[in-house]
C-alpha cells in the first residue's frame, strides 16, 4: 500500500494507481476570479478566493474573502473556499456565475490543499494587488519546502514524527505521490511532491560538513 492507513485521507484506501489518479483528478478545482468592469468584480470583496467547478455556461464556486480572522494570505483563503465547496455544497458563499463574468486562472490542488497551477498570473496578480501572488515552491528554498512538509503531514494524515524509520517511509510515500501526479499530468503538483521527496532523504542523510570531508 503506498500510504500507511489511516482514517485520515481517502487515499489511505486506494491501493491501484488508476484509483488514485482517478481521486487526484476529481480533486482538482479551478481558480477565478471576476472580470473586470462586471457587476459580478464590484460585488465580490477584493482579493477573495473563488473555487470550483465548471458548469454550463459558467461556474459554480465557493468564496472565501480576506476579512475572517487566519484568512490574510490567498493561500489560506483559497483552502477554506475549497473545503467549503467539497464539504458544504449547500453552503451561503457557493455562488453560480457565468463564463463572462470571471476569468479562469488556475487549478487547486484539493488534495495537497496547494495551487496546482496559475495559468493567468497578470489577472490573479491584478485581482490580488497589493497582496503578492503565492510564491512557487520551485523558486523557493528550503524554508518553502518545510512549509510545504507540514502542509502535506496534515493533508494526507501522514506522521509527523521525524525519526528517521517514518522520515524514510514519507519520502518514498511522498515519492510514489509525485510518480501519480505526474502521470496525471499535473506538473507542479509532480514537481512540488519530488522536490519534497528529496528534501526529507536529505534530512535523513545530511551531506557532509567540509571539516568532515578535509578528514576524510
Amino acid at each position: 500500500m503506498f500510504i500507511r492507513r489511516s482514517r485520515v485521507h481517502p487515499l489511505t484506501t486506494l491501493t491501484t494507481p488508476v484509483a488514485r489518479r482517478k481521486y487526484i483528478k476529481e480533486q482538482l478545482l479551478v481558480i477565478c476570479v471576476p472580470r473586470a468592469g462586471t457587476t459580478v468584480h464590484e460585488m465580490i470583496p477584493p482579493r477573495s478566493a473563488l473555487v470550483g467547478r465548471f458548469r454550463e455556461g459558467g461556474v459554480i464556486c465557493e468564496v472565501a474573502d480576506e476579512t475572517a480572522p487566519g484568512l490574510q494570505n490567498f493561500v489560506s483563503r483559497l483552502r477554506r473556499a475549497a473545503t467549503g465547496f467539497l464539504t458544504r455544497p449547500a453552503s451561503d458563499q457557493i455562488v453560480e456565475l457565468l463564463h463572462s463574468e470571471v476569468e479562469m486562472v488556475g487549478r487547486y490542488d484539493a488534495t495537497l490543499r496547494r495551487i496546482e497551477r496559475i495559468d493567468r498570473p497578470d489577472a490573479l496578480a491584478a485581482w490580488l494587488d497589493p497582496e503578492p501572488l503565492p510564491p512557487d515552491a520551485r523558486d523557493s528554498g528550503p524554508d518553502y519546502l518545510m512549509r510545504l512538509w507540514e502542509d502535506v503531514v496534515v493533508a494526507l494524515g501522514l506522521s509527523s514524527v521525524t525519526d528517521p524509520t517514518a522520515v524514510r517511509r514519507a519520502s518514498k510515500q511522498i515519492g510514489f505521490l509525485a510518480e501519480d501526479y505526474q502521470a496525471a499530468g499535473l506538473t507542479r503538483g509532480a514537481d512540488e511532491l519530488g522536490m519534497l521527496a528529496m528534501w526529507l532523504e536529505s534530512q535523513r542523510n545530511p551531506a557532509p560538513s567540509d571539516d568532515q570531508r578535509n578528514s576524510e
